[in-house]
């Protein structure tokens, strides 16, 4: 079983988009499809496919907090005209990090 998954707004919760390693294995990457574009899709990361392991944003800083069980505390990305897919960058390692891009192919 993939160690991160990716769930948000994009299918209402429910499917977990597995992270894939990538950089040996030490940030992991997924793309999803956006298909409201514009919009805003909101999303968390989760630790072995566990609701209690979730990782969210700080309220006030750039920190990234969890694992734990925090609901409704999501990252949020407003999604451009003529988005088709967004990609996840997670680098799980001492600071943690988050990163995404739009791309429109």
């Amino acid at each position: 079983m993939p160690d991160f998954f990716l769930v948000g707004t994009w299918n209402d919760w429910r499917d977990l988009q597995p992270l894939s390693y990538c950089n040996a294995g030490q940030t992991y990457s997924a793309t999803i499809q956006c298909y409201d574009a514009p919009g805003t899709l909101e999303f968390q990361i989760l630790q072995g496919a566990n609701w209690q392991k979730r990782f969210y944003p700080a309220d006030d800083s750039a920190d990234i907090l969890g694992p734990g069980n925090k609901h409704g505390a999501n990252w949020k990305a407003e999604i451009p005209y003529g988005c088709r897919s967004l990609k996840f960058i997670w680098d799980p390692r001492s600071r943690r990090s988050l990163k995404w891009c739009f791309y429109d192919q």
